[in-house]
């Protein structure tokens, strides 16, 4: 009996042992401690200078690098090389009015800042021209205002020069992307001049031509360039349909008909199939354009998607025809697969 209150006895220690050194290396950020504002710093915490004279009854945590109290805000600076952690009062900031929007934007009645910059807080964290009144996040990294569209990236703040103001959105499918009556954009860039960049070439090299559905997801879509190495997110119709417009080479009738038909051909009223021409079918051809989108260049640019799995050419129509039939044809991978692709 007295053996296993003593067993009992030294679990108990281990796991309150235990529970104090999890404890001790968790991560707090800013936090306040007798009657002072600290920082988890690599090397230790870090109080905040007396000579600040902060208000403790007023102190507002913000995030893990700002807070306010009634006369200003505060924010903490770290080396992302050295580690080397330091204080900041920003007297330029309006502490009554200052908003922490999120990671990458504050604004207070001034200016509107992008503070995504680890070290230092200065005039260059300003964002130059932006307008207080009319900005606005569209997502954790776009925003507008009455002037432009923005998009952050760590320590990068770019104007989407392109934007068109009045249409542009960020997709809800994936924040990445956004799309205006001119463009879609990835990453704050015309999709156009950069897709998702692919750096497994064996599983490019597999995949190539091909739609993939990421199918432990909610079965989103991506088209994998045939001969560049890059894919692109096929979220909705409207997308589908300007992903192969901006993709696609133009083909004469003559080379199209050598690709067998897989689907229909088009009509103003109906599916006919007047367009299949077996007698010119050439095998060669169509294998080596395995999952190009062609555009009829002699015609009205109807558009064909050449299906890598049998080789034969699917008409795409309308953006919804294009989305449904790239999406019927598309290929099954795991999360592990995709992820695999890009890292």
């Amino acid at each position: 009996m007295h053996m296993k209150k003593l067993l009992l006895l030294i679990f108990l220690i281990f796991i309150v042992a235990l529970f104090n050194i999890v404890n001790a290396d968790e991560y707090k950020g800013i936090y306040v401690s007798n009657n002072t504002v600290y920082y988890d710093c690599p090397d230790g915490q870090m109080a905040v200078p007396e000579e600040y004279n902060i208000d403790i009854k007023s102190v507002k945590i913000l995030n893990d690098r700002f807070f306010v109290d009634k006369n200003n805000v505060y924010n903490m600076s770290i080396d992302g090389h050295s580690h080397f952690c330091m204080w900041q009062k920003l007297d330029e900031i309006d502490s009554a009015s200052f908003e922490f929007l999120n990671d990458y934007y504050q604004k207070d009645k001034n200016f509107v800042y992008n503070s995504y910059n680890y070290w230092g807080w200065g005039p260059s964290n300003r964002i130059q021209g932006a307008d207080v009144g009319t900005f606005q996040l569209l997502s954790e990294q776009y925003a507008k205002d009455k002037y432009n569209v923005y998009f952050a990236q760590f320590m990068n703040l770019k104007k989407v020069a392109e934007a068109d103001l009045d249409t542009f959105e960020v997709l809800s499918e994936d924040n990445n992307y956004a799309l205006d009556k001119n463009n879609m954009y990835y990453l704050g860039k015309v999709l156009g001049e950069a897709g998702e960049k692919i750096t497994n070439l064996s599983l490019y090299n597999n995949l190539k031509g091909k739609i993939i559905l990421k199918v432990e997801e909610n079965g989103e879509a991506y088209y994998v360039h045939p001969n560049k190495q890059e894919m692109h997110f096929l979220p909705r119709p409207v997308v589908a349909f300007y992903v192969m417009r901006e993709q696609g080479v133009g083909i004469t009738d003559d080379n199209l008909e050598k690709i067998p038909l897989g689907g229909y051909c088009p009509s103003n009223d109906r599916p006919m199939k007047s367009c299949d021409k077996p007698e010119k079918y050439d095998f060669t051809f169509s294998n080596k354009y395995r999952g190009y989108i062609f555009l009829q260049v002699e015609k009205n640019g109807e558009a064909w998607y050449v299906n890598p799995s049998n080789s034969k050419r699917y008409y795409l129509g309308r953006p919804t025809d294009a989305f449904n039939i790239m999406r019927d044809l598309g290929l099954g991978v795991s999360n592990n697969n995709f992820d695999s692709m890009i890292k």
